[in-house]
């Protein structure tokens, strides 16, 4: 309906979608008392079946949807949560992630935001009188007020407003009424706010000035300018080496844009959202704002405010800030494009950079993604020219990219009649990092001490009772750990089944690692990063401080410490196993053990000590681990995207995933089998590749059985039209649990 008939009132009907998997719009009567309040984007209390629930209005109308209607409840909000933008843009994730509308939103929204929690209120004083007249004021106060006097020198001697509890500490008062007083006569003005802590804004920094681009770099930067002048969606994959300059790149784009009265998005993987990476944008930009885990419910709902009010230029967070409510948005950066952790895992099930795609193209909006190795969906859309392709191929200051080693760890097993867990070449190049007070990395993405316990007697293998994965032994816990359930249990003495008394460990994580080196250099100060010991909010922080200020000798840990990191002072990066997502039953194994071997080595050669880099591998033939140590993505990518191309898996197709779980297996298989030949019997109607049902690689998780089945078609309408068809087929029940996942990272 017109905007000016809704705000006259004449709106008689709300239009409510709530967050439950049911993808359906509901209508409710607006009572009298409350037409002023309700609007497009607020949520409403309502009646739903026999309970009350919390609902967002998508709409106003004079005409019901049907006859008998219930009564909104009351309006929980004063101004909407989300804007027309918005709304548009959660109804196309529910459209095409198959999710409901209502779902779609309440994700969209952070939680500290619906809470309303605004954090402390505290009152502010400020002069409320020309500089020029305080010491006259001063003076002639002192002859009376002593308190009073002191309250308002120690303001002036401040600078700035000051929090009245804080003022009065330093005039040496006892309580804030001598400050109360002065507000009475005019002299001082007192305010109160909401303010919260926000870990990035504590410490003032240092602004830093635009560098000087290399020539690569000017290039880049003038095909992004000449797009964003031209103010319309597009998008650009700026692809370049580690140390290369991206970064930069990033931010004198963002500053043209907000010189335009623009605001921008940086979207960052989670794991590298550290100080670090937020003080680059702090020393260029007067008001950053940044969402993450590790705020409370009232920084966040700070943050959301700021950012909602203009009052932030830059917005920084992992994927769940592709939904900030900026009011004039005009460029999304996503660093790190080719993380999985962009994808979120639970409904809605939306891959952040897609829907930063789409959000620029309903707002006018430029996008900028950002990788040393990027994903092979987003490189192929480059190739075909749907993106623009901006390389950069050297490091800034003719650094050079550091010189890599394999090390055949099967010849190394031969010659020492041993399996060691560090090689001799990389033993010997880590004594002499160290001697030379360097500083030296070693990188393995397994947790834990043993990642496999038998008995060689009988064979048993300790495996989880709820899911089909072995245990894995953590020594300092003294525990086996189910690493999907996280279930514990106590170590054996014996085998349980035949009650050998010695049985066996295997395998490798970074908690053995560390103990093969605090043996091997006992005087090396040794820090280990994983989601063991990295257990606090600050943890992050303090160990990267720690790295920096040369407080760590050797810094070892699992993929946390494997992106964007910038550290000079490390010289050496070993891996100490190159192959272990070889293994993985996933048609992007390859590609993610390329990613993760040319990130991994970025993090050396990166000051003028330079760098080099061994990867340890029982694969070294293998060609996505012997291009990485070319450092030769455009040669991986051709061979893998021709890989693909032959199977017909993307980019060449658009996939969808149909997982069904539930603790009888019989009506696991039973719906499995009922989608699987849903699906054989639209192959009619719908071009389209289907993949199953079987198992799931992991059978069995928390006690549940797991079947699935892939299914591509070549377009992603494709893929809509599929599942618009299948809506009724695809509904959970008590005994399975469906659940559709299209353009899925997580194959397992």
């Amino acid at each position: 309906m017109l905007l000016s008939d809704f705000l006259a009132g004449k709106a008689r009907f709300a239009e409510v979608v709530v967050n439950r998997p049911v993808d359906k719009v509901f209508s409710y009567r607006i009572p009298a008392r409350v037409v002023e309040q309700v609007r497009p984007g607020v949520r409403l209390r309502v009646p739903f079946g026999k309970t009350v629930t919390a609902g967002y209005c998508v709409g106003v109308s004079n005409v019901a949807r049907r006859k008998k209607l219930r009564d909104v409840i009351s309006v929980l909000d004063r101004e909407p949560l989300a804007d027309e933008s918005m709304l548009q843009l959660t109804r196309w994730i529910a459209d095409y992630y198959f999710c409901s509308w209502g779902e779609a939103l309440d994700c969209a929204i952070p939680g500290g935001v619906k809470r309303g929690n605004l954090g402390r209120l505290v009152e502010f004083a400020a002069p409320a009188v020309s500089p020029a007249d305080v010491p006259e004021i001063i003076k002639n106060i002192e002859k009376r007020s002593a308190k009073q006097a002191a309250a308002l020198r120690a303001l002036v001697e401040a600078d700035r407003e000051v929090a009245s509890r804080r003022l009065a500490q330093k005039a040496g008062l006892s309580s804030t009424e001598p400050i109360k007083a002065l507000a009475k006569k005019g002299i001082l003005k007192l305010e109160k706010r909401r303010i919260t802590s926000d870990p990035y804004q504590q410490t003032a920094v240092e602004r830093t000035r635009p560098l000087k681009l290399t020539e690569e770099q000017q290039h880049a930067m003038n095909v992004i300018t000449e797009e964003l002048d031209g103010e319309k969606f597009g998008v650009a994959l700026l692809h370049g080496v580690t140390g290369s300059g991206k970064t930069e790149i990033y931010l004198q784009a963002i500053d043209r844009v907000v010189a335009g009265g623009k605001q921008a998005i940086v979207l960052v993987p989670e794991i590298a959202l550290t100080p670090q990476t937020v003080l680059r944008f702090r020393q260029r930009f007067d008001r950053v704002a940044v969402l993450h885990s590790m705020l409370s419910d009232a920084q966040r709902h700070a943050q959301w405010q700021d950012i909602r009010g203009g009052r932030a230029q830059v917005v920084i967070g992992p994927r769940s800030a592709v939904f900030a409510p900026v009011r004039s948005l005009g460029l999304i950066v996503i660093d790190e494009e080719h993380e999985p952790s962009f994808k979120q895992q639970n409904t809605p099930r939306y891959h952040a950079r897609d829907v930063a795609i789409v959000r620029a193209s309903m707002e006018g909006a430029y996008v900028i993604l950002g990788s040393a190795t990027p994903s092979l969906e987003s490189y192929h859309n480059a190739v075909v020219r749907k993106y623009k392709l901006l390389e950069l191929t050297k490091r800034v200051e003719k650094l050079p990219l550091p010189r890599v080693e394999l090390i055949d760890m099967r010849e190394e097993g031969r010659e020492t009649k041993r399996f060691p867990l560090i090689s001799r070449h990389l033993r010997d190049l880590v004594k002499d990092a160290l001697s030379k007070k360097e500083q030296v990395m070693l990188f393995l993405n397994r947790r834990g001490f043993a990642t496999y316990i038998d008995c060689p007697r009988c064979g048993l293998v300790m495996r989880c009772r709820r899911c089909d994965v072995t245990l894995t032994y953590h020594k300092k816990r003294d525990q086996l750990v189910c690493h999907y359930c996280n279930a514990k249990y106590p170590v054996p003495e014996k085998c349980p089944d035949c009650g050998y008394e010695k049985v066996r460990y295997f395998g490798i994580g970074t908690e053995k690692i560390e103990d093969v080196i605090a043996r091997e250099f006992p005087d090396a100060r040794l820090l280990r990063m994983d989601s063991d010991t990295m257990t606090t909010r600050t943890g992050h922080e303090q160990a990267f401080k720690q790295v920096a200020s040369g407080e760590v000798d050797i810094l070892l840990g699992t993929q946390m410490i494997a992106k964007g990191l910038h550290f000079p002072g490390i010289t050496l990066v070993g891996v100490v196993l190159g192959d272990t997502a070889l293994y993985i039953p996933d048609f992007r194994s390859a590609e993610r053990t390329f990613q993760l071997l040319a990130q991994v080595s970025g993090r050396t050669g990166r000051g003028e000590l330079g760098g080099r880099v061994v990867i340890q591998t029982f694969r070294k033939d293998h060609f996505s681990v012997r291009l990485a140590a070319k450092h030769d993505y455009a040669t991986f990518a051709r061979k893998e995207l021709d890989f693909r191309h032959g199977l017909g898996y993307p980019p060449y197709s658009r996939l969808a995933r149909f997982l069904v779980e539930g603790e009888r297996d019989s009506g696991v298989r039973k719906k499995i089998a009922e989608i699987g030949n849903a699906l054989k019997a639209l192959k009619s109607k719908i071009r389209m590749r289907i993949v199953g049902p079987a198992p799931a690689p992991i059978a069995y998780i928390e006690g549940k059985a797991r079947w699935h089945v892939l299914v591509m078609t070549p377009t992603s309408a494709g893929i809509r039209r599929l599942l618009a068809d299948m809506r009724d087929r695809l509904k959970s029940s008590s005994s399975a649990k469906v659940t559709v996942d299209v353009d899925p990272i997580d194959m397992l």
